[in-house]
């Protein structure tokens, strides 16, 4: 009964350590921003997820072809210690790169909050930009195709007021962004 337990905690400390933990480890460390919160939440999860199934099995490939290949006739496998060692120093490798570029939280300050930092919402920020980017675009098609007279005018303030809220948003994220 025991040694059933025991046998299922280690192929499951096996699965994670061969196809999940080192990849997410080293994709939150690669990448800290992306957060599994806020409006692009699901989308970070998915491409974080898939990512760290994939890296994970690159290093174990890898770890295990260069183990496979060396001096001698070594056959790497699930229960091989050398190849969980790797593994495991890579994860905590992975850890540390994470833990130092923010990956795990705040570290460092958290973004956003000081000058020369990155937005808190960066995609909402991107977002925000490409709407007024669309809307401007929409306004010029509508002002080539309107007649001259009173809704061109109107078109050309609107135009004019809309170019000037982006001018001055940019302004705004280009000061947050002095060192």
């Amino acid at each position: 009964m025991v040694a059933g337990a025991v046998g299922i905690l280690f192929a499951l400390v096996a699965l994670a350590l061969f196809f999940f933990l080192p990849g997410f480890v080293w994709v939150r460390a690669l990448w800290p921003e992306k957060r599994f919160k806020g409006p692009q939440a699901l989308e970070n999860a998915v491409e974080g997820l898939t990512a760290s199934f994939l890296v994970s099995l690159a290093f174990t490939i890898l770890i295990g072809f260069g183990l496979g290949n060396g001096p001698g006739t070594f056959q790497a496998g699930p229960a091989d210690p050398l190849l969980e060692t790797i593994l495991g120093v890579l994860t905590l490798g992975g850890l540390a790169a994470g833990w130092f570029r923010g990956g795990w939280g705040s570290r460092f300050p958290v973004p956003g909050t000081g000058r020369g930092s990155l937005p808190e919402d960066l995609d909402g920020t991107i977002v925000r930009f490409e709407a007024m980017e669309e809307e401007e675009r929409e306004l010029s098609r509508a002002l080539k195709r309107a007649p001259d007279g009173g809704e061109a005018g109107s078109l050309r303030r609107r135009l004019a007021e809309l170019r000037a809220r982006r001018r001055a948003a940019e302004r705004e994220q280009q000061e947050g962004f002095q060192p």
